[in-house]
């Protein structure tokens, strides 16, 4: 896994724990097999246990894959067993990337600055972000832009979760607070000092 050349900045394992997604501070990710085995590319590049994702102009700061359990839906679907990671960067954006095809298919903006953290939601679909601009989007893989924005923070929103059962987001900031918002209407509920 090791290249002395290349920092990683975030890992994250696929739902069937067939693959793990690093970021790097070199902008790309790298996608290995588990079990070592050759990914299959569809091109007529090298088999290798492992693929690089390039895209982002910035360090990766998050990387996650979508709930194994189903896909998002988008308007060109590919088939109902693709892989899903998203990945967000120094460059602002929030890359939305097929894992049959090592494409990424949406590059999705609205983050002023670093984008830190990402979560799907529990159900795939919709995800959440939080970024060095002292807010928290949440966004649907079929739109481009932010369906909600969660501003209050004082400070970079530094981490993004959503709860399981995808009523509730929390986003933890450089504040030292911890907020936890609503769904349903996009209003903070608590907020934990």
């Amino acid at each position: 896994f090791h290249n002395t050349f290349d920092s990683i900045t975030c890992l994250e394992f696929s739902g069937d724990n067939a693959l793990v997604a690093a970021g790097t501070s070199e902008s790309y990710i790298r996608i290995w097999s588990m079990d070592g085995k050759t990914i299959p590319s569809g091109t007529d590049s090298q088999p290798s246990n492992s693929r690089r994702l390039i895209g982002h102009s910035g360090p990766v700061y998050a990387v996650s894959f979508a709930p194994s359990t189903e896909s998002p839906p988008l308007p060109n679907d590919i088939k109902p067993d693709t892989k899903w990671l998203l990945s967000s960067s120094a460059d602002s954006t929030i890359r939305l990337w097929n894992l049959d095809i090592w494409q990424q298919l949406v590059v999705y903006k609205g983050h002023i600055g670093p984008v830190w953290s990402l979560d799907w939601g529990p159900f795939g679909h919709y995800f959440v972000s939080g970024g060095h601009d002292k807010t928290a989007r949440v966004w649907s893989t079929d739109k481009i832009r932010h369906l909600r924005i969660l501003p209050g923070h004082d400070a970079d929103v530094d981490v993004v979760a959503w709860h399981p059962n995808s009523a509730y987001v929390f986003t933890a900031s450089s504040d030292k607070t911890v907020r936890m918002w609503a769904m349903s209407n996009g209003q903070p509920v608590r907020m934990f000092t």
